[in-house]
């Protein structure tokens, strides 16, 4: 059986942000936040799709602390990586690029609604993450 990680506290707060979880995963606790990859160029999922001082300012506080992850969901179909939208967001890219040489963990998912079952489809678990 699959070990699972355990909910904490949602909207765990460092400094002036609020990330979405505090998880604990083997016995050791992480920060986890996650963001909605929405826009699709091509085989990739993008994030961010506009700029996003609230995303900067999450990402920012997520190398500072230790056992942080970003997770981003993309929510679509037919793709076959996730991609940072550096046109929308320069400063997201940098600060991303930072975040992963400083440990944190830069994950993604793809999933989907199938109309006709009407179920959320995990699609990949895994999905390659371009940075």
């Amino acid at each position: 059986m699959a070990k699972r990680a355990k909910v904490l506290k949602r909207n765990f707060r460092i400094n002036n942000s609020l990330i979405d979880y505090l998880i604990e995963y083997k016995k050791k606790k992480y920060v986890l936040e996650v963001k909605s990859a929405v826009m699709k160029k091509g085989i990739y999922a993008m994030y961010p799709d506009c700029p996003s001082i609230r995303g900067q300012k999450h990402i920012k506080e997520l190398i500072n602390h230790k056992n942080s992850i970003i997770l981003f969901i993309a929510g679509m179909k037919n793709i076959k990586a996730f991609k940072l939208n550096k046109d929308a967001d320069q400063k997201i890219y940098e600060l991303l690029k930072i975040a992963k040489q400083k440990g944190v963990k830069v994950k993604a998912i793809q999933i989907y609604f199938d109309l006709k079952r009407k179920e959320v489809i995990l699609q990949d678990d895994d999905l390659k993450v371009l940075i």
